[in-house]
């Protein structure tokens, strides 16, 4: 603590200091003073104006600190139930977009299922095309059959 010139009977800290003696961060006083939480001026510094706050205000913050705090016993049933709540709040996206991705897995899969029977069909197609054309090359030409001679001239 230091006296500032003019306030010696009153000692005031700065910023820092109060709050390394509150235990808490320069943030959060700087968030007190301007909420009016703590009272604190500004004084004139090396650097420009700097906050001072007094002794005495910090005593009063440090009670309010220190009031103890209200102990609840959760009972396990509601713990549990709370966290299976939050859980299934947390895991619903995710469950939304899996189902998602199974129905695309299994709109895919008849795709592919669809066009695999479609490939199996033009390739049997295309083998039975080509037997039928090895077949007709192996098989020799049939000679044609000769014309018959009419011996009567009445006989078609």
């Amino acid at each position: 603590m230091d006296d500032t010139p003019g306030q010696a009977s009153n000692p005031t800290l700065s910023i820092h200091e109060a709050a390394q003696h509150l235990g808490v961060s320069d943030k959060t006083l700087r968030r007190w003073i301007k909420a009016g939480k703590l009272p604190a001026f500004q004084e004139e510094g090396p650097y420009g104006p700097m906050w001072r706050i007094p002794a005495t205000a910090l005593q009063t913050a440090q009670q309010v600190i220190d009031v103890v705090p209200v102990n609840r016993p959760v009972e396990p049933q509601t713990l549990g139930l709370i966290i299976a709540q939050a859980v299934a709040q947390e895991t619903q996206p995710l469950l939304d977009a899996i189902q998602h991705l199974q129905a695309q897995v299994a709109a895919l899969t008849q795709t592919l299922n669809a066009l695999e029977q479609q490939r199996r069909q033009d390739a049997e197609a295309r083998d039975a095309a080509v037997v039928r054309l090895i077949r007709d090359a192996l098989t020799p030409p049939s000679s044609p059959q000769p014309k018959r001679f009419r011996w009567w001239p009445w006989q078609k």
